[in-house]
């Protein structure tokens, strides 16, 4: 925008020249002459006016391309810990019938050894306490995942030193390197 605010300006040209002629009827053979000129494009001052327009629009579309930009950074970090939000409250739930689950079946075990519930029902309690401890371990993968997103979100990368052909120990003493 100030390029073509400048160019908007008249031309300005200064000069200074010291000129000689071996005409000997003249009255000076030597002289100096010095001076400055000024231009002006007027017939080319719409389309400046125009450009210096067009500038400025770009300038003002580009200051929001970059506000845009901020903000779905922001919109991602705050959806990502909401998710993380979510999903440690999801594993909690889950954590918490696991518990209840596990309790069920240290008493379906007990009413099974003592021979007062079937064997079927025994088995349908177990079935439960595996569905939840299951459940309990894929919300606490969700935590994980969420976790994961908000790092990627603010732009850590905890894994920058992986070339993809380390052992699993080795991945896991990274991963721990990159968490503290």
């Amino acid at each position: 925008v100030k390029k073509e605010i400048i160019r908007l300006f008249p031309g300005v040209t200064l000069f200074a020249s010291a000129n000689y002629d071996s005409n000997k009827y003249l009255v000076h053979e030597s002289w100096a002459e010095t001076g400055a000129r000024a231009s002006l494009d007027i017939l080319g001052m719409p389309a400046r006016i125009k450009q210096m327009q067009t500038a400025q629009t770009q300038a003002d579309v580009s200051g929001l391309r970059r506000l845009a930009i901020t903000v779905a950074a922001i919109m991602q970090i705050d959806m990502s810990y909401y998710q993380y939000q979510l999903a440690l409250a999801h594993y909690g739930d889950s954590n918490e019938l696991n518990r209840i689950d596990t309790k069920l079946l240290g008493i379906s075990s007990a009413a099974a050894a003592s021979r007062s519930i079937g064997r079927m029902e025994h088995i349908m309690q177990n079935v439960s306490s595996v569905s939840t401890r299951l459940d309990m371990d894929r919300h606490m993968i969700d935590v994980f995942a969420a976790w994961s997103n908000i790092y990627f979100s603010i732009g850590c990368d905890i894994l920058e030193d992986v070339t993809g052909d380390e052992d699993l120990d080795t991945l896991t003493a990274l991963v721990e390197r990159g968490l503290t």
